[in-house]
């Protein structure tokens, strides 16, 4: 069919004109530098085919893991294109049925399969994660094609329980590609800031195991495909600082993978409540100065965002160019959740929360530095939310404000409807300030506008939804 928008094109050949101007400025702008040369003699990468991969890895076993291997009842495949050191915790400890998600020695079974496969050889994987009781959790940066077992998994379960499934989580690119460089950084010394990484991963084109646009857009039509057996999740949202978001988008995984949605609750707030043998997490490098400095165990997704923008902004025009149209597949893509991220992404740093708002507003090591920001209405005794559940501070030590005099509220009444009343409307306000549906303007993708003023997306001022399609 056509996509709505001033070409009408057929979307195959959207896609296509989209794809080769992107490439063209890839090619242009983002030439091999020193910066790559040094990540590549750094021995952390091999490439094969075009792929970068770890020097360990052995394409050999991954391949025989992959013909060899059948998942039984009840295992749970998570491919992720980007680290999920914290997020892997939560979810092991969902899925095989434990209490606290901070336990030392939670991880410490192979559940990286291809990785395992590398380390260990196929045959000996296969012989371990045979001996695992109940429910299995592996996980994998692998595309659909390259799933490190028998694929596509069974719909139906032999033994009455729950089938086989993936869990594909997904993210906005810019937090992907922070927590890449964050892991590359601090678990093997990568001396490069941000923006040199930006370069030399052409803004995720170029990551480890492949690209990151097309390892979502592949598994999204699996998700299309095998709707029983394919789920696909938002690990930003998982990363959040509102305990709320994270359970709401756990449930969500617990119902697709046929798991009672009590569990999630109790497992939310131990996420929140700092282990205090720390010491003892020691494989889990890159996360442990943040869960040191009072933070949850997920990684923080606002954080990546501001540390991303704050980069992009001091990159040139071109580069900056460049990343927008790196997300051209995901706009132009029918995915909710795909199209949602990339319209979050271009809008750049009116999509992230306030500085203030961006670290961790409650537990003990906040609240001990004077960090934390009090809950308001736990100090009046009214909070809606439970201790666990409110993204605030309910620790003792907090004076309770003195609430100002009739008087002087209805002072600040009147001068917030003077300012309000007062106030120029803007000639032409922005999409993601209207509140309006938005949509996306191909041209901008395809190089048609140069030398003009449109936008990537557009406020559309008619009804529905965000699907591209009318």
């Amino acid at each position: 069919g056509s996509i709505r928008g001033p070409s009408r094109m057929p979307r195959v050949q959207v896609l296509e004109r989209a794809h080769v101007a992107t490439m063209g400025l890839m090619d242009d702008e983002m030439e091999l530098d020193d910066i790559q040369l040094d990540m590549l003699t750094n021995k952390v990468f091999k490439s094969e085919d075009g792929v970068y991969y770890p020097r360990w890895w052995r394409q050999d076993q991954v391949a025989l893991l992959k013909h060899s291997w059948s998942a039984r009842d009840g295992d749970v495949f998570c491919s992720a294109k980007f680290p999920i050191l914290g997020v892997q915790r939560l979810l092991v400890a969902l899925v095989e049925g434990h209490a606290n998600p901070w336990a030392p020695g939670l991880i410490d079974k192979p559940h990286f399969a291809d990785g395992a496969a590398s380390h260990r050889g196929a045959e000996c994987f296969m012989s371990e994660a045979a001996a695992w009781e109940g429910r299995r959790f592996f996980k994998t940066h692998a595309a659909p094609w390259n799933l490190p077992c028998r694929y596509p998994l069974e719909e139906s379960a032999t033994a009455g329980g729950p089938p086989p499934k993936v869990v594909v989580l997904v993210a906005d690119p810019r937090h992907a590609i922070y927590v890449t460089w964050l892991f590359l950084k601090d678990a093997h010394g990568s001396p490069y800031d941000l923006a040199d990484f930006l370069t030399w991963a052409k803004f995720g084109h170029r990551l480890m195991f492949g690209d990151v646009y097309d390892h979502a857009l592949a598994w999204a039509q699996e998700v299309v495909k095998r709707p029983g057996t394919v789920g696909m999740f938002d690990a930003g949202r998982l990363g959040s600082l509102d305990p709320k978001e994270v359970l709401d988008e756990l449930e969500k995984i617990a119902e697709f993978l046929e798991i009672p949605k009590e569990r999630c609750m109790d497992l939310v707030a131990a996420a929140f409540r700092k282990d205090r043998d720390l010491e003892a997490l020691s494989k889990e490098r890159p996360n442990r100065q943040q869960w040191l400095e009072g933070g949850q165990l997920m990684e923080q997704h606002a954080e990546s965002l501001h540390s991303f923008e704050e980069s992009l902004n001091a990159m040139s025009s071109q580069a900056q160019e460049f990343w927008r149209r790196s997300l051209k597949s995901w706009v132009l893509s029918e995915h909710p959740l795909l199209c949602g991220l990339a319209a979050a992404s271009l809008r750049g740093i009116a999509s992230t929360p306030p500085l203030n708002l961006s670290v961790p507003m409650k537990g003990d090591a906040a609240h001990a530095l004077g960090r934390c920001r009090p809950c308001v209405f736990a100090l009046r005794g009214i909070c809606r939310d439970a201790e666990e559940m409110c993204k605030y501070c309910h620790a003792d030590g907090h004076m309770k404000a003195k609430r100002p005099s009739q008087k002087t509220r209805r002072v600040r009444r009147m001068q917030q409807e003077n300012t309000r009343t007062s106030r120029t409307p803007s000639p032409s306000p922005s999409h993601h300030h209207s509140g309006l549906p938005i949509t996306y303007n191909p041209a901008f993708f395809l190089g048609e506008s140069a030398g003009t003023l449109m936008p990537p997306f557009q406020t559309q001022h008619v009804m529905g939804s965000f699907p591209m399609r009318p």
